[in-house]
């Protein structure tokens, strides 16, 4: 090898050596693992949550001073590359109003408890407290100033979300409960109990007042603390701080139910306890409760689901800790559901293309639209099941669908809050449950003939519609298994399974009785027919177009149990054959072609 070939390969691997540098030192600025830290045991051992608020906010005051080192505001240029990271490893730093991630120098350090309220010198240790230092763009921390928090009606947000006025500054809603809890932490560690006194104010302060240390709103933050729960990024760089720099912890992440007792207010979200604890046994730290793992509701019997690999169509209940959901959105809160401590609702799961449907009770399917924004509608959008520690949610559009324990209710988040536990409902000998929520197939059955091979005759035309049902179904004793058909058009805007359920029937023959235009049909024999029956179109005056409605029926234990209606026609089922790219013959093909047109 000639010398210069031996230059340009030591060149080569002196490149590739510095850019591998450089591509460790951007990763290593973010670590998955401060996302599932906690904070140690006993480090809250010193709360009782039975105090007044004053004492308490006082209690948690001492605990997060305790062993705090400060670093200087300078030094704070580093930190907030480790607290917040780009988790894409690219070694930029996440700006806490846009959320972009911008690369050192294209951003500043943002005091999210303006530092003109209160310790406007850096040699104040709140001025370099890192818990409240966050990235930000030039352009919006210079925006934002030092006016105080609160929402702006009737303005114009910028490209991120964000609202301001002369006064107020309304940050995008993705971090109202990050600042609201950054808030909280800063009137504890520096409250009335330091030189600072800094407090937090119902009203709008003034130049005069911010020299003393008062920021508004309060109200409004405790109200967001309750509409934006803890994300992961907060319990991150509460983590990364404890760790590696500060020492202390901001408690509103680790607890979030302490603003419940440290700041009660009409958003409250838990109770208190109702037992005094005696004041020589501090309060642990709140542990959750076990969930049941077994309910019964109408009739019913639910077992919990463990793993997403048992997850499949049927009847469920949604839990979450200890409460159960129920589809009626919380007072005044539209897209926030309620919850319940005893099972309320059943739900309905469908699986579409891969995905899943969720169904309440009144027919209507869960739609997941944005923070805090989910409703039960006509029609619904599949979402997929992630399973997670404890449970699942409910992902759809980059929104997950899930529990929020601090403020209990079901809604959906930018990232999951707390997970949904699912009870399936089993199928009993003396219960039928699972049966309700069988999806109906349906196939074709003809004969034809031709002369020339183009024209065909077609007779004996059916439609076959049926389910799938289980060994455990099909050896009831006594049990029956049949369909209920009408046409669409006699049907119309009547929901057909309602229809029957209001004819109070135990059986399917009760139903037809005084109606000539319902049809009962009995599956003669399940073991060769595999729970399908066939509908001879001509028997029911119908023709190649007509559309047919269809329920399969159970009759059990002096109970009549219906599946979900299908409407089909056979021209619409022929359709279907031929889209589907089966394995059809030519001449299959050429009569469905000739059905269809």
């Amino acid at each position: 090898m000639n010398i210069k070939k031996i230059m340009m390969t030591g060149l080569l691997a002196s490149t590739i050596l510095v850019v591998n540098f450089k591509q460790s030192i951007a990763s290593s600025f973010f670590d998955e693992k401060y996302y599932n830290e906690v904070a140690p045991e006993g480090y809250y051992k010193r709360v009782n949550l039975n105090d007044d608020p004053e004492v308490i906010k006082e209690t948690l005051g001492q605990i997060i001073s305790a062993n705090y080192v400060k670093h200087s505001y300078k030094e704070n240029n580093t930190v907030l590359k480790y607290t917040d990271p780009d988790p894409k490893g690219s070694g930029k730093a996440i700006c806490i109003y846009s959320g972009r991630a911008l690369e050192s120098g294209a951003w500043n350090k943002e005091h999210v408890w303006a530092k003109s309220h209160g310790f406007p010198n850096e040699s104040y240790e709140p001025y370099c407290d890192a818990h409240h230092l966050r990235p930000s763009t030039t352009k919006i921390n210079s925006t934002r100033s030092n006016k105080d928090f609160g929402e702006v009606p009737n303005a114009t947000p910028d490209a991120y979300g964000n609202k301001t006025n002369n006064d107020l500054f309304e940050p995008r809603d993705e971090v109202k409960g990050d600042i609201a809890r950054m808030m909280f932490y800063m009137e504890t560690r520096y409250g009335s109990n330091t030189k600072y006194n800094l407090k937090l104010v119902n009203s709008q302060t003034t130049s005069a007042s911010d020299l003393n240390g008062r920021f508004g709103n309060l109200e409004t933050l405790i109200k967001w603390h309750y509409d934006d729960p803890v994300s992961k990024e907060e319990i991150y760089r509460n983590n990364v701080i404890f760790d590696n720099y500060q020492h202390n912890r901001n408690p509103y992440i680790d607890h979030p139910e302490y603003v419940d007792y440290v700041y009660p207010s009409k958003y409250a979200g838990t109770t208190k306890p109702v037992e005094p604890v005696e004041p020589s046994k501090p309060s642990p730290d709140p542990t959750p409760s076990k969930p049941d793992s077994s309910l019964k509701l109408d009739d019913y019997n639910f077992k919990k689901i463990e793993s997403l690999s048992d997850i499949s169509e049927g009847i469920y209940l949604i839990g979450g800790d200890t409460n159960y959901m129920v589809s009626d959105f919380m007072t005044g809160k539209d897209g926030v559901f309620a919850c319940s401590d005893t099972p309320k609702e059943i739900f309905y799961l469908e699986s579409k293309s891969n995905k899943w449907l969720l169904k309440n009770n009144q027919n209507k399917y869960l739609n997941i639209y944005g923070k805090t924004n989910s409703k039960f509608e006509t029609e619904g959008t599949p979402f997929e099941i992630k399973e997670e520690k404890g449970g699942f949610n409910f992902s759809s559009g980059g929104f997950s669908f899930c529990y929020n324990k601090s403020a209990p209710r079901f809604t959906s988040y930018a990232s999951s809050q707390g997970p949904l536990i699912l009870y399936k409902a089993t199928f009993k000998n003396d219960e039928a449950a699972n049966f309700e929520n069988l999806k109906i197939s349906r196939s074709l059955a003809y004969h034809w003939s031709t002369n020339d091979n183009t024209n065909y005759t077609i007779d004996n035309a059916c439609i076959r519609f049926g389910v799938k049902l289980t060994e455990e179904m099909k050896n009831l004793d006594g049990v029956k298994f049949g369909a209920l058909v009408a046409k669409e058009d006699y049907m119309k805007d009547i929901d057909f399974k309602e229809y029957i359920r209001l004819t109070n029937a135990s059986d399917a023959a009760s139903v037809v009785k005084d109606d000539d235009n319902i049809k009962y049909l009995e599956f003669k024999n399940i073991a060769s027919e595999g729970g399908m029956t066939s509908i001879r179109i001509d028997d029911i005056g119908a023709s190649y177009d007509t559309k047919i409605v269809v329920v399969i029926y159970m009759e059990y234990n002096g109970k009549l149990y219906l599946t979900e209606a299908t409407i089909g026609s056979f021209k619409s089922i022929a359709s279907e054959y031929l889209n589907l790219n089966l394995d059809l013959s030519q001449d299959v093909i050429n009569s469905l072609t000739q059905i269809v047109k």
